[in-house]
């Protein structure tokens, strides 16, 4: 259905020599490109989907026959770029881009009222709470060590975190769904940021936006040591692997709270991940292949 829709737009439109994206769309682009023959496709894993129930049965082999038959494949992380180049090998790296409208550093905002209620020290995570990407089990044990830290959790729960005995410990604070709008306003009233991960083949590989959104405003940030944070962020946070190297980063990161010449560096850094910049890339792998195909034998 979606590509008869798509294919009725185009000559509606009378739209000529177009480029098809594909954001991880498997099942439904599968023959897309069959079916549209557009000037030049792109397939774009923004994310490790087949790791999920839905798309692990048929999922890979739709992903890899659509990473075969693309002219462009683009990804979110270097650890996607290893996994699919063997498939093909014009393959890009992006990386995601923040909204640094939103988050900007520089914009002062009032401390939302939820917040307000809970004393800083302020250790704060930011996104959904889910079982498969969230390390709950390291959490309960790292708060417990922490009785004289807040950890405020700002997000959506799944059953599991609605669950489970993080909710007992006092200095414990889940604030639910908020606005993306509102978010920035939570960031910056926190002392120190979060991002506690699984290791398992969805995050490993996964480009954390979140973590751009916590430097963009200038915050200390702890992390899961993933293939992407040690890839790109290691530099701008502290990561850790278990509770005592956990432990061990997040006073490091307490010690930088005041430093304006790191807060002033992360929120640089922060900006070389624009969304300008994602699309730019994008624009370079497009003229690459354009180039490429100019000098194959016809």
């Amino acid at each position: 259905m979606i590509g008869f829709i798509i294919k009725k737009t185009i000559k509606h439109y009378n739209i000529k020599d177009f480029v098809h994206l594909i954001d991880t769309d498997i099942y439904r682009s599968r023959y897309l490109k069959q079916m549209l023959r557009p000037d030049i496709s792109i397939y774009y894993r923004r994310d490790y989907v087949i790791g999920v129930d839905y798309w692990r049965k048929y999922g890979p082999v739709c992903e890899q026959a659509l990473v075969r038959q693309s002219d462009i494949v683009m990804t979110n992380s270097s650890y996607f770029t290893e996994e699919l180049e063997p498939l093909n090998p014009n393959i890009h790296t992006t990386n995601t881009g923040v909204n640094l409208e939103l988050y900007d550093g520089s914009v002062s905002h009032d401390i939302p009222a939820d917040l307000k209620a809970i004393p800083s020290p302020r250790i704060g995570y930011t996104g959904a709470i889910i079982e498969r990407r969230l390390d709950a089990d390291l959490l309960f044990t790292i708060v417990q060590k922490l009785p004289h830290y807040n950890f405020v959790f700002v997000g959506p729960e799944d059953e599991f975190f609605a669950q489970h005995p993080l909710h007992t410990l006092k200095n414990t604070y889940f604030t639910g769904h908020k606005e993306v709008a509102d978010l920035p306003a939570y960031i910056q009233h926190f002392d120190v940021c979060l991002n506690p991960q699984k290791v398992n083949p969805i995050t490993e590989g996964n480009y954390p936006l979140k973590i751009d959104e916590y430097l963009a405003m200038g915050k200390p940030v702890v992390a899961t040591s993933t293939h992407t944070m040690r890839d790109i962020f290691a530099q701008y946070t502290h990561l850790a692997t278990d509770v005592d190297s956990y432990l061990s980063a997040i006073q490091k990161a307490f010690n930088e709270t005041e430093d304006i010449k790191l807060k002033n560096a992360r929120i640089a850094f922060a900006h070389t991940h624009s969304w300008a910049h994602s699309v730019e890339k994008i624009y370079k792998a497009i003229e690459i292949y354009k180039t490429t195909a100019k000098k194959q034998p016809q």
